[in-house]
């Protein structure tokens, strides 16, 4: 199916808010997020027309498509694939938050991702662990909102002010894609 079919399909250019989870891999708690608890918590609150749409693939892939069965939120999670990096930017732009779900590890404290970056010049709200890398130029949340990783509820309820609160701090972040620009790229910072 070609890109824009797949998402028309979907109707995601006029649904509700989408979640955009970047890849499941055993360093993501993409796995742990989706608990009983959580799919009530979300499913009973006022947010509940939401739709979880998963990019990419990894080990855990399985295990998400069992949870997923095992809750019946067939119709609130989509399973993407594998997306090509030039049509990533296409997925972005229909959701309304970006989750980056990467547990606690030394790379990523180490390290800013490329998502992350990826992410960022969405202009979208973006939900990402509050690593020390990300810490360095997140100062006071001023490209995206922190969860504490490998917190689950941290991460969880991060999820749920943003979709309440999603208008109000929207605005916060329209500018990320020049900030990114004008200060991490190799042209700002070589000279």
């Amino acid at each position: 199916m070609a890109e824009d079919e797949y998402i028309f399909s979907y109707n995601l250019n006029t649904g509700p808010n989408l979640i955009s989870f970047p890849i499941i891999t055993e360093n993501n708690d993409i796995e742990l997020f989706f608990t009983s608890e959580n799919i009530n918590l979300l499913s009973n609150s006022n947010i509940n027309d939401n739709i979880s749409f998963i990019i990419g693939e990894g080990e855990e892939l399985s295990n998400i498509k069992e949870i997923i069965q095992k809750y019946k939120i067939e119709n609130k999670v989509i399973l993407a694939g594998l997306i090509p990096y030039n049509q990533l930017r296409t997925y972005q732009e229909i959701a309304s938050i970006i989750v980056c779900p990467d547990k606690e590890n030394l790379y990523s404290n180490m390290i800013l991702h490329l998502k992350y970056f990826d992410s960022l010049i969405s202009n979208k709200i973006v939900i990402n662990g509050s690593f020390k890398s990300v810490m360095e130029i997140n100062k006071d949340e001023a490209l995206s909102i922190n969860f504490t990783p490998s917190d689950i509820s941290s991460l969880r309820d991060t999820i749920i002010y943003c979709l309440n609160n999603e208008n109000n701090i929207v605005e916060n972040f329209k500018s990320n894609a020049n900030v990114v620009f004008n200060k991490f790229t190799y042209d700002t910072n070589s000279n």
